[in-house]
């Protein structure tokens, strides 16, 4: 009876030792263990680099027609009609313009011819603007007077607004005038050539990167429960083996009467309680069969 009552008391003391620890544990990770690894990298750039070679320099003079901002009503297919002055009329003839916007350093080219004699001028805005008779004609940059057939070449000095001024002195004779004219432009076209190396640079490009491993147990609320109930299912069990291994040790009589108890190596009577001889068959005061 000693042996089995000291087997569940150890068991009942190792258990409420162990509950406590389980339940104080926090529910986090235990690091048992720390990797920390470092890894270095070295890249290889190539760099291709681009040096001028040759430059090349192509000029080329291209002609086209000289755009109009003002023509005549009549002016089509390059050609216009300027009336003869009527008689009486006040002032000394007809006049009719071609205007047009030129850059610094343009150069135009004029053809023109006319069944009759006429004035033809090259006139700035300004001097256009002053121009309101015959005797104020002055300045021009370019022309000549009764003229039947003629061609110049100009070049207009700055940029701006000018003038192909066109006058008909003749009383009662028209003027069938046709007129061309050209613009010439240089355009400078530059050619560049490279050349192409290519060179592979060691570039010391170190990037760390760092990782760290843990390697632990992790025991949550829900693992502390499990391990509390583990405890107890323990300690029922070894409770039910000392009890089952202590009905297999005592002896009963028929009815199930314990027929004795032996305490080292004295004997007593289970009912009574009185010390009996190692020998006896039965108690001597109650008279139970000793088994």
């Amino acid at each position: 009876m000693k042996k089995i009552n000291r087997r569940v008391l150890v068991s009942t003391l190792l258990l409420f030792t162990l509950i406590p620890v389980v339940i104080s544990t926090p529910a986090s990770s235990q690091n048992l263990t720390t990797i920390t690894s470092l890894q270095t990298h070295t890249k290889l750039a190539t760099i291709t680099t681009r040096t001028p070679a040759r430059t090349l320099h192509v000029t080329s003079t291209q002609t086209g027609h000289l755009q109009f901002t003002e023509v005549p009503s009549d002016y089509a297919r390059g050609a216009f009609t300027l009336s003869g002055v009527p008689p009486g009329f006040r002032y000394c003839g007809i006049y009719d313009v071609f205007s047009f916007n030129a850059y610094g350093g343009q150069q135009i080219h004029v053809e023109m011819t006319s069944s009759a004699p006429v004035d033809f001028y090259v006139m700035s805005e300004k001097v256009f603007q002053a121009t309101e008779y015959c005797a104020d004609i002055g300045n021009v940059l370019a022309g000549k007077n009764h003229v039947t057939s003629y061609s110049l070449d100009w070049v207009a000095p700055q940029s701006g607004k000018y003038y192909f001024y066109f006058l008909n002195r003749q009383t009662n004779v028209d003027a069938r005038i046709s007129f061309l004219a050209s613009t010439t432009s240089i355009v400078t076209m530059t050619s560049t050539s490279y050349s192409t190396a290519l060179s592979v640079v060691t570039i010391a490009e170190v990037s760390s990167s760092m990782r760290t491993e843990q390697i632990g147990l992790s025991i949550g609320e829900g693992g502390l429960l499990i391990v509390a109930l583990v405890l107890f299912l323990v300690f029922f069990v070894l409770v039910g083996l000392a009890l089952r291994s202590q009905r297999k040790r005592t002896p009963t009589t028929k009815m199930g009467v314990p027929v004795k108890t032996q305490v080292g190596s004295r004997l007593f009577c289970i009912n009574c309680g009185t010390e009996l001889p190692p020998d006896s068959k039965f108690c001597k005061e109650c008279g139970t069969v000793i088994g």
